[in-house]
């Protein structure tokens, strides 16, 4: 705003110039604005210089202590939350070093989120590959890559989802690597022909192959805009979408509109984290934060065609919401659950004969009765048999 507002000419210099100073202070490759304050002053973003290597000797003090050793025991036992106070409580008082040696000690025995928590805490000297880890590095890079998504962006939501736990629940009932919310596992899992079961869920390979999934559907659904397909993964695609409504906004900008807290800090760490991982993963030609950010965001243009899931969602009833006819993009795509409108629409009535694209088209919908050719609509509003969707 001190920038924008400057005089034109010499006038405006001093302004300018406090601006910089401004930017320059809050400058730093950790963090989503320190990041972009690197990026405004149109330099490349330096990463932290890796700390000296840990010596025997402080490998040997952080394993021997007596309270990590409870903590890991506590853990291993499968009394996580036990041992992840032990753990706290023993790196109070720690300086970097020993936090580093801890830090390491958590990441060689594979837990990664007491590894990346521990890391976290230093202050003079930042380990990345402590902070940063790339876990499971061959079954993320074959998935994103199979599935069509950039994998540091897959990396960066992990490391804010779960820390690399897979056997990770929420409150809300979130599973896995990507925790992975069971309506969302059960819909994602039928797209992609994989029979379900709860006890799937945190399945280290189905739980990535249904998170990157899922991830790829809402990065479709709203045009590539990784803001708004992370803001979906965390809060769900109808709030995401009703979010971007109003005047377009610049991406960071409207990051800090959304009006959940958790949501809020949830998208700028998804993104940050994105960017280390990129320049971690491909080096310092996939480490800018603008261009992750992407383009203004704003309400969809009227113009533009919905992705196929949007347009197979549109014949369902999805989060107590009605779906629309004629057919409006976005009404009741990606929701956790859906309900068979009671009231054919107009939405694509017509049936597709590609086998292909009628598999791409399930979403917790009957068969035709004699595919390819569909019915014409329910046969009754108790059981109602419906026309496949048109990709």
């Amino acid at each position: 705003a001190l920038r924008a507002r400057a005089p034109a000419g010499p006038a405006g210099e001093g302004q300018r110039a406090a601006a910089n100073r401004l930017m320059e202070s809050i400058a730093s490759p950790l963090h989503f604005y320190g990041k972009l304050a690197i990026e405004d002053q149109s330099r490349a973003i330096v990463l932290p210089v890796a700390p000296a290597p840990l010596t025997p000797a402080e490998r040997q003090t952080a394993a021997s202590h007596p309270g990590l050793a409870r903590a890991l025991h506590l853990i291993t036992m499968g009394l996580r939350s036990e041992g992840v106070r032990e753990w706290n409580y023993s790196l109070i008082g720690m300086p970097d070093r020993e936090l580093l040696a801890a830090a390491q000690l958590a990441c060689d025995r594979e837990i990664w989120d007491r590894c990346i928590n521990t890391s976290d805490r230093t202050r003079g000297e930042v380990d990345l590959a402590q902070r940063f880890p790339t876990p499971f590095r061959n079954e993320v890079l074959a998935t994103a890559r199979e599935v069509g998504v950039d994998p540091a962006t897959v990396y960066g939501l992990i490391r804010q989802e779960s820390r690399f736990v897979t056997q990770a629940r929420s409150h809300v009932g979130a599973a896995g690597l990507m925790q992975v919310m069971p309506g969302t596992a059960r819909w994602t899992a039928k797209r992609i022909g994989i029979e379900w079961t709860p006890a799937m869920a945190t399945d280290r390979q189905v739980n990535l192959k249904l998170g990157t999934t899922y991830l790829k559907l809402v990065l479709d659904d709203f045009d590539g805009s990784v803001p708004m397909a992370a803001a979906a993964y965390n809060a769900g695609p109808s709030r995401s979408r009703r979010w971007r409504e109003g005047s377009p906004m610049e991406p960071a900008a409207w990051a800090e509109t959304i009006p959940f807290n958790e949501t809020r800090d949830y998208v700028k760490k998804v993104l940050s984290n994105a960017t280390l991982y990129a320049a971690l993963l491909k080096g310092a030609a996939g480490s800018a934060l603008s261009t992750r950010l992407g383009t203004p965001i704003g309400p969809r243009e009227p113009s533009a065609p919905a992705s196929s899931a949007v347009r197979c969602a549109n014949s369902w009833r999805g989060a107590g919401r009605v779906c629309t006819s004629p057919c409006r993009p976005g009404a009741c795509a990606l929701a956790t659950t859906f309900r068979p409108c009671r009231v054919w629409n107009s939405c694509l009535p017509t049936c597709t004969t590609s086998a292909s694209s009628h598999a791409a088209c399930r979403v917790r919908m009957r068969w035709c009765s004699s595919w390819p050719s569909c019915t014409a609509g329910p046969s009754s509003s108790s059981a109602p048999t419906w026309r496949c969707c048109a990709p």
